[in-house]
């Protein structure tokens, strides 16, 4: 499982460009993955050693999601608060979110 979060802040009147009072953007991510598998196996020899069964059966599945939010406001109204809904400009806000996953899959050998 992978999580990042990240805040920057460019503080009122120290923006260079056309924004002198300040911008802040905020972003995070969430990465995970579950995997699982399960393995069995049967050997046995009927009548004396002629017949022999060797038999093998597996399992697996596996998820994996990702989740990100980022947000970006600029021109701060009270200098010094710092936060995405003290801008001029009505927040950006951005949200992905993907869930992948594989098909169940069942194999059997017999030899």
């Amino acid at each position: 499982m992978i999580n990042r979060r990240a805040e920057n802040v460019t503080p009122w009147g120290t923006a260079r460009g056309a924004v002198k009072e300040g911008n802040i953007s905020n972003s995070a991510e969430y990465h995970g993955e579950f995997n699982t598998e399960a393995i069995a196996g049967y050997t046995n020899s009927f009548k004396d050693g002629l017949v022999s069964v060797d038999a093998f059966i597996g399992w697996n599945t596996m998820a994996s999601w990702s989740d990100a939010t980022s947000s970006y406001g600029d021109q701060f109204v009270v200098p010094g608060f710092n936060t995405i809904n003290n801008t001029k400009q009505n927040p950006v806000v951005i949200l992905l979110l993907k869930v992948t996953s594989t098909p169940l899959r069942t194999s059997r050998n017999v030899l």
